[in-house]
């Protein structure tokens, strides 16, 4: 064997020659930093932000050698305890018990039912009864899953606990996540405590509760000093759910209710328009907000299967014997029964469908030609509609087999550009539901309608809850439509059609067969019924503004055409008495768009004549002639819709300010000032500005107390009306002695009325998701409102939900949000409005099931004890007072007998047995006496427990066994 070299330490360098053993390794810095934050949340505050569902939940990111953990601490709290803001130390109430005990272990001896289990955020807390503990969990790409690795870290925080005397336990997330396979380690005042846990798929150790006591003691020892306390219970599962039990929440079918006969509401709309503003909660539902075609509730019953939890709460081992061959623990001797109802977290919420469905629509930028697919535009009977003007002025009948309500308003024809009649299959909406959808959007067709539209919108429905009373109040400031009128029959309608009834291609056609029929009533002068009269209210939907402009348009051409006709009628009479006055010369009514109010060809002395007077303006005199002055007969201001408003400020502002831009800007706003300036001298021959001003703007005029010759008060024009420039100086230099029935139109209702069915027809997927929206919305919320209001018991609807829905409703204006702050608004709004339709539906099928319960009474428990119930509505558990002897009982025996019946289970309701229990739940105990509770060494001094759950494939097992560390 070769000799090694020899090595010349003294020319190695000194960091070669050493290893320090003072620095830190990986696994003391990765304990000191555990004990670091033990200490910290012994000391830090219950902040309402770490709390959920009453557990104070911290969470930090540790570090060992590189390999990432997750460090958890849970703790358990009460109402009072974050009403207190105290530390978590300050808040833990000593026991004083003898002997004493960690805490952990003094939940064994505690009185409390392990039965039902607290809700939880970590299984840990109900494998071993804790309420308070530590948790580490790897997140690296694997867990930890090796087993020296497992002892390495519990020596670290074993060493951590007893550095910061902590009187809880630290676990190991040990395995896979999914697992929930949890080993851990506790020491406090000298005991160890270690909590271990078995899991089995293949159960290889007998599991009837006989097998379970005998693995215990083969644990702690066979020479116990008092008995094993036990508590058991049992769970049998129904999944199917008997016709007789099944709550079916399917509402009428659309068509079904649209199709309702005149006999069904003989009188009830118009009687009830004579009584008071609100109606009975059914009748507003029906006539008055339709909300009765708005679907709400589960397409199937919203819970899935029943459970039921057979209990024996407290048991001893020499008492009691189940084994394979013989048991005592039948489900019809169980002192306890509880059930629950499981959620079915595939069921489909109709008012929800309804409500995505159209907000899908939002990324649907086709237009209506292209859903409907087909054009026509080659069509010789469309050829002579060249232009909006021969539409309006021609007067053929359509031969296109569109669906429509030809039937219902006669020759009403239909010149469509596309037409889904013209497609080789059937269109998306048949013409008989086309017909029944459009008599409910405009019942005035129909001379004795089903729905026709109230008198005012302003009805409520009577209410009798102080929750949907105050939820009702606070949905006023809604932007959408009034309650009932067409725009809000127009949504809901649109809204069920997209859900249930042929989606994008039945929104496309119902949208193209409205603009038919808005086109069909502007050219046969027929007012849209179902609107409020007048101006365009800018509180509402945009929508809704567009249709009050186009009956704006119709009630301009209406009274056009009859001054028309009385013109008529009055030259008639002059012709026939030339030498008479006519009496309607000063009637208005508005000329050719052609006629130029400004030119000089005018003449001022063809109207020399006073004409357009509507009334003498007080006893105010010209200052010139002393003739009394009248007031003229003027334009009406021409109504506008938000978004004219919007792009006309957005123009001003672009113009600039410069002189030209100013001088133009000033010629836009001074339009209505010219019209109303030649009236007034066409009313008041030789009048001059002062006059104008005294009449039109009298804070211009300043007074004084001289009297002139006709009686007037002497005065003088203000400073701002003499500044040099002045815009009404020039309007009224320019300005000839015309008539508003000769002057041009402010308001072209011809081109205005082009202009909205222009803007409708054009209107994309995506644009009548945004002109819908806010309406539906509202109605769903409303809809909220009645189905709580007809519930049997007291329904607390959410107090923000309306502030939401109306912030939402704002954000689909003319000047909207932002497309982050839209779709926030709308996941908050649509998750109140889903968590009240599931929680409504659940309490009617509870009902419905168990009509013998009183759920108020439930409900006011669960909320008064939040931490034990959990968050869902119902709690999981629900106790049976009487057990199997009870109503309840004898209900759920029948739900079970009848599910065995379906399932050709069973032949007889005399051979019914609940069978094999889905999964049995053991919870054993040592507790020993007082005598012997303060030996030295053994198991047998301390208190044990062990929790078992055993099912068909699966043994679940958690151990907690404590050794003393003290030998003094």
């Amino acid at each position: 064997m070769k000799n090694s070299e020899p090595v010349d330490v003294l020319s190695m360098d000194v960091d070669d020659q050493f290893e320090d053993f003072t620095t830190a390794s990986d696994w003391e810095q990765f304990t000191a930093r555990l004990e670091q934050l033990l200490s910290e949340w012994l000391g830090k505050p219950v902040e309402p932000e770490n709390v959920t569902n009453n557990w104070v939940v911290i969470q930090e990111k540790v570090t060992f050698s590189d390999f990432p953990f997750n460090f958890s601490y849970y703790r358990r709290v009460t109402t009072a305890e974050l009403n207190d803001g105290s530390s978590i130390m300050e808040s833990m109430e000593p026991v004083n018990t003898s002997p004493s005990y960690p805490p952990y272990i003094l939940r064994m001896l505690s009185s409390e039912p392990d039965f039902p289990p607290c809700s939880t955020p970590c299984p840990v807390s109900e494998f071993f009864s804790l309420e308070e503990f530590a948790v580490l969990t790897s997140t690296a790409a694997e867990p930890v899953h090796k087993e020296s690795r497992l002892k390495l870290l519990l020596s670290s925080a074993c060493i951590a606990l007893n550095n910061t005397t902590c009187n809880f336990p630290i676990f190991i997330q040990y395995h896979g996540w999914n697992q929930n396979y949890y080993y851990g380690v506790a020491e406090s005042g000298g005991v160890r405590t270690a909590f271990q846990m078995i899991r089995l798929k293949s159960v290889m150790i007998p599991t009837y509760l006989s097998g379970l006591i005998d693995v215990f003691k083969s644990k702690i020892g066979q020479s116990l000093s008092a008995p094993i306390i036990i508590t058991a219970h049992f769970f049998y599962n129904m999944n199917a759910w008997h016709e007789d039990f099944t709550y079916d929440s399917f509402p009428p079918e659309l068509f079904d209710v649209l199709k309702v006969e005149h006999t069904e509401n003989s009188g009830v709309s118009g009687e009830t328009d004579k009584e008071s503003t609100r109606v009975s909660i059914n009748q507003w539902s029906q006539f008055y907000s339709q909300t009765t075609i708005i679907p709400f509730g589960s397409m199937d019953d919203p819970f899935s299967s029943l459970e039921l939890v057979c209990g024996w709460p407290t048991l001893t081992d020499d008492i009691v014997v189940d084994s394979s061959t013989y048991t005592d623990l039948e489900p019809e001797n169980s002192p306890e029964w509880h059930f629950s109802l499981k959620l079915d977290a595939n069921a489909d919420f109709r008012l929800r469908d309804v409500i995505e469905g159209i907000w899908n629509l939002n990324t649907e930028y086709v237009s209506i030609k292209d859903v409907l697919g087909k054009s026509i535009e080659d069509n010789e009977d469309t050829a002579q509609y060249t232009s909006a003007l021969d539409r309006l002025t021609a007067d053929p009948v359509s031969q296109l087999p569109v669906a429509g309500i030809n039937t219902v308003i006669g020759s009403a024809h239909r010149r469509l550009l596309y037409s889904p009649s013209l497609y080789s299959d059937l269109p998306p909406i048949s013409s008989e539901n086309i017909d029944a959808s459009l008599r409910f959007l405009f019942p005035d067709a129909d001379p004795n309608p089903s729905l026709p539209y109230p008198s005012s919108f302003d009805r409520v429905p009577d209410l009798k809850k102080d929750a949907t009373i105050n939820f009702w109040e606070n949905l006023q400031g809604v932007k959408s439509a009034p309650i009932g009128s067409l725009v809000w029959r127009l949504a809901t309608l649109i809204g069920n059609l997209h859900a249930y009834n042929g989606g994008n291609m039945a929104v496309a056609h119902m949208w193209t067969e409205f603009v038919l029929e808005l086109r069909y009533r502007l050219e046969k002068s027929t007012l849209i019924c179902g609107l409020e009269r007048g101006a365009p209210n800018s509180n509402s939907c945009l929508l809704n503004q567009k249709l009050q402009m186009l009956n704006c348009c119709i009630e301009k051409k209406i009274a056009r055409a009859e001054k028309e006709n009385e013109k008529n009628v009055s030259e008639d009479v002059e012709f026939a008495e030339p030498e008479q006055e006519s009496e309607d010369d000063d009637e208005f009514f508005d000329c050719d768009d052609t006629i130029n109010s400004n030119a000089n060809e005018i003449a001022v002395a063809k109207f020399v004549k006073p004409t357009g007077r509507l009334r003498k303006c007080g006893r105010l005199r010209l200052l010139n002639t002393g003739e009394p002055m009248y007031i003229p007969i003027t334009q009406d201001p021409a109504p506008l819709t938000e978004d004219v408003v919007e792009e006309q400020a957005k123009i001003l502002v672009e113009l600039g300010n410069d002189a030209e831009g100013s001088e133009m800007r000033a010629k836009m706003m001074s339009a209505s000032l010219l019209s109303d300036m030649e009236a007034f001298k066409a009313a008041n021959p030789g009048a001059i500005l002062e006059d104008f001003v005294r009449w039109y703007s009298p804070r211009d005029w300043i007074e004084s107390d001289d009297i002139d010759k006709f009686g007037n008060k002497i005065g003088e024009l203000s400073a701002r009306m003499k500044v040099p420039g002045n815009l009404w100086i020039d309007v009224w230099s320019t300005a000839q002695s015309v008539p508003v029935r000769r002057q041009k139109r402010l308001f072209d209702d011809t081109r205005e009325a082009e202009k909205v069915l222009h803007w409708m027809g054009n209107q994309t997927l995506s644009d009548i998701c945004h002109l819908l929206f806010p309406c539906i919305v509202h109605a769903a919320a409303l809809k909220v409102a009645e189905e709580a209001e007809k519930l049997s018991l007291d329904y607390q609807l959410p107090v923000n939900l309306p502030q939401q829905v109306s912030q939402l409703s704002r954000c689909f204006g003319h000047i909207c949000g932002s497309a982050s702050e839209t779709n926030a608004a709308k996941n908050l709004v649509l998750s109140s409005l889903s968590r009240c339709e599931g929680e409504i539906t659940q309490i009617r099928s509870f009902q419905h099931k168990f009509p013998s319960i009183d759920l108020t009474k439930i409900l006011k428990a669960k909320q008064e004890h939040k931490e034990t119930y959990g968050p869902d509505f119902l709690p999981k558990h629900i106790k049976i007072e009487g057990g199997y002897r009870s109503d309840v009982g004898k209900t759920i025996r029948e739900i079970f007998i009848k599910e065995q019946c379906v399932s050709h289970l069973l032949e007889s309701e005399n051979e019914f047995k609940f069978g094999k229990p889905a999964k049995r739940v053991f919870v054993l105990k040592y507790i020993p006496p007082k005598s012997i509770a303060n030996e030295s060494v053994g198991y047998l001094c301390l208190p044990q427990r062990m929790s078992c759950l055993v099912k068909e494939d699966l043994f679940v097992s958690a151990g907690t066994f404590s050794l003393r560390t003290d030998l003094g």
